[in-house]
Parts: structure tokens; sequence; C-alpha cells
């Protein structure tokens, strides 16, 4: 029989507590050592992106094209304290400032120095890159106009082709004051080749920057708030319409000739800035002609077209004549002494103060000669009266002739003096009588 009493069992030591706590002390301690032995070991690293500060120089001079620019340098040290470090723990800028004090191209050498709280290493390389090109002078802005210069090769014949409309009028140039100086024109430039039909948005078209004699102006040291914009080019659908005069105060039952009506131009060229036409617009209107001020001496008229909104008169038409045919027509006086007030207040009574009115009647050769007074009713209106509580009051006449002379009108405005007072008071007043 095999005796087991004896024999060592090392996993129970495990479940002795004195053995854990010396064994972990001991585990410790040889985990630091290990630790220790390794940290005090030489690391290195290369630390990338590190922007570039620019040098602060006298004389207001600065260093243009250096922006953005970013360097790598390679360390070296204690393990532990090059594998936490990051860009932001060196500083890279120039090491030749005083070189830069004159304005033009220079080159800038590049230095690294510790910055931050980390300072247990060395630097084990130089700068990467050792040196850039940059620009020395002083700082200006401006504000430029864009020019527009898009080409378009082909525009549908029977389409209006209005001037561009870009996003930004002008664009912001910031930096070395020599390059600023040399711009002369910023242009928006691009082509189009498909034929035009319709309105076109271009999107992302790139400003490019001239000199005086023509040539691109190098970018390299410059700024710009934008560097392309939209642009618009408007083509338009065109339509014929005829003019339509805008005749005011013809009389009530008036059977005047349109034919006597002649327009020049009878027709102007419309391009509809809503491409549907959905304004469903036939013709143009003309501003207000004054049909009572008719007769043979003055029977031209010059007026100014209304063009509607949405549309462009592409003619450029100021002024229209409008004539009236006046042959074959006759004027004749008259004293009207039929008066008729309509449109007056309630509880109010109207009457005008002249018994006879001379006027001046037009009409056909054929109408005149058989026309009398006793075919014309002066038309009192109170309703279009400016006379607010007054007894007596100036208005204008309107008149309506017999529909046997439809072809006749009366010329110029008349106006009478009326008297108003209360209805009341007026019956009063006659029935004492």
């Amino acid at each position: 029989m095999i005796n087991t009493r004896n024999k060592f069992n090392i996993g129970k030591l495990f479940y002795n507590d004195k053995f854990v706590i010396v064994f972990s002390v001991f585990l410790a301690v040889i985990m630091w050592g290990f630790a220790v032995s390794t940290g005090q070991e030489t690391s290195y690293l290369t630390i990338d992106d590190i922007p570039v500060s620019l040098p602060e120089l006298s004389d207001d001079l600065r260093v243009f094209g250096a922006d953005n620019v970013t360097a790598s340098v390679r360390v070296s040290g204690n393990a532990l304290v090059i594998q936490s470090m990051s860009a932001n723990d060196i500083f890279i800028t120039a090491s030749n400032t005083d070189e830069l004090t004159e304005i033009g191209k220079k080159t800038m050498k590049l230095t690294a120095k510790k910055s931050g709280v980390k300072t247990d290493y060395e630097f084990a390389s130089t700068v990467s890159p050792s040196s850039i090109d940059v620009y020395v002078d002083r700082y200006v802005s401006r504000e430029i106009t864009i020019t527009d210069n898009i080409q378009v090769d082909n525009i549908d014949s029977s389409v209006y082709r209005s001037q561009n409309v870009l996003s930004q009028q002008t664009v912001t140039v910031q930096g070395a004051e020599s390059f600023v100086n040399k711009i002369a024109e910023v242009r928006a430039e691009d082509e189009v080749t498909e034929t035009l039909s319709s309105t076109k948005k271009l999107t992302d078209v790139p400003l490019v920057f001239y000199d005086a004699n023509g040539q691109t102006v190098e970018t390299t040291y410059l700024n710009f708030n934008i560097t392309t914009v939209d642009v618009t080019i408007p083509v338009y659908k065109v339509q014929e319409l005829e003019i339509s005069p805008n005749i005011i105060n013809m009389p009530e039952n008036f059977n005047f000739d349109l034919s006597r009506i002649k327009v020049n131009p009878q027709k102007i060229n419309v391009a509809f800035l809503d491409e549907t036409n959905s304004y469903n617009i036939e013709s143009i209107s003309t501003e207000e002609i004054d049909f009572s001020k008719l007769t043979f001496a003055n029977n031209k008229f010059k007026t100014k077209l209304i063009i509607p909104s949405g549309c462009k008169d592409i003619n450029a038409i100021s002024d229209v004549e409008v004539e009236f045919d006046m042959s074959g027509l006759k004027t004749k006086t008259l004293n009207v002494n039929k008066f008729q007030v309509i449109g007056q207040t309630s509880g109010k009574k109207t009457t005008p103060l002249t018994k006879s009115k001379s006027i001046t009647i037009i009409g056909p050769e054929s109408e005149i000669s058989s026309i009398s007074a006793a075919n014309v009713t002066a038309i009192v209106d109170m309703s279009e009266s400016n006379a607010s509580n007054s007894k007596y009051s100036e208005e204008t006449l309107k008149f309506v002739i017999n529909s046997k002379f439809s072809g006749c009108w009366v010329y110029g405005t008349y106006k009478i003096d009326v008297e108003t007072s209360d209805s009341s008071s007026q019956e009063s007043s006659e029935n004492s009588e």
C-alpha cells in the first residue's frame, strides 16, 4: 500500500492565507523590477502632423504660404514618456527669423522645441521637412467685383436670354500685399456647349484671378472668402402680343367705331419670366387715355405701356402713339337744359343752380345734323362728390345721349354749381308757397 499521508501537495498552499500574501508581494516585486528595467530602455517615436507656428516679424511683415503646414520629428527617451507624447508637446517654428526681414520669396528653416510639461526626451532627428518656401510681405484685404465670363455656345433663336445672375457679386481677397494688388479682375468662368431653350443654373463655377495683362495671378499666398459661385442663365420664352389702348371716360351706350383707333406699334415681343405663362396674358395695355379730351386738333396721344409683373418688353418701347381717325366727323354746339341728379344721400335733395349748359358734341355728320339739346341729358352724380356737408358745391357733369345718336360724344369737361339741402325742409318750403 502506498503511503500518501506525508506527500507534498502544492495546490494546498493557495488555501493558506499567509502563503498567498507572501506570494503576492513576491510577484509584485518581480513585476515592478521588470517594468523598471524595461522603462529604462531608450524608445523612439516619430510624431507627425505637428502644426508649424509662424514667427512674429517686425515692420508689420508677415509670413505667407505656411498656413495649415505640418511637420514631423523623431524623438527618443524613456518608453513611458515617449509613448504618451503627442503633437501638442512639440513646438515647430522658424530658426532663421533674422533672415525674414525683406519682402519677397524666402526659405523658412524649421526647428523643433519642447513644449508643455514633458521634457524627459530628446530629438532624434531634424524636422521633416527641414524647410518650406514662404513669402514675406504685409497683409492687406480687398473686396473685388466678380465679372461674369460664362460662354454660351448656342441659344434657341425663338427665346430671349437675359443677363446672367451670380449668387455672389464680390469676393474678398486677403493675403500678401504684392499679390493682392496684382489682381485687376476676377472672372466667373465656364462654358455651356448645349443649346439652351430654357433657364439653366450652373453650380460651383470657379473664380479665376487675372492681372492687368490678362495673366492669371498666383494664389499660393492668398486667401478668399469664396472660390466659386453659382450662376443662373435666364432664358425666357417670347410671344408677340397686341397693344390694347386703355381708353377711359367713354360715354355710356357709346358706339365708337374701334377701327378708327390706330396704335403704333401695334404689337410688341414680350418675354415671359414665368416660362409657363401662367398669367394667361393675351395683350399689353397702355396707360389711361382720356376720351373726353379727344378733338380734331387733339387726336394723337402718346402713352406708356403697362408691362405686367413677370414679363419683359424686349423691344424696349418707352412710348406708343394712339391715333383716332377723325375723318367724316363733325362738331356741334348745344345748350343743354335737361339735368338729372343721381346718387344722393338719403334725406338730401340736390338742385342744379345752372339752368342751361353750353356743350360741344362730336360725331358722324349724319347724326350731328339732326341731334338737338333735347337728345342730351346732363347727369350730376352725387355719389362721386367730394363735398361733405356743404350746402353749395361744384360738381362734374356726365352726359347721356339718346341711343339714336350712339356715334356722338361730348367733348371736354363741364362743371356746374349745385345746392344740397334736407329734403324735408325743401318740401316744407314748397308747400308753404
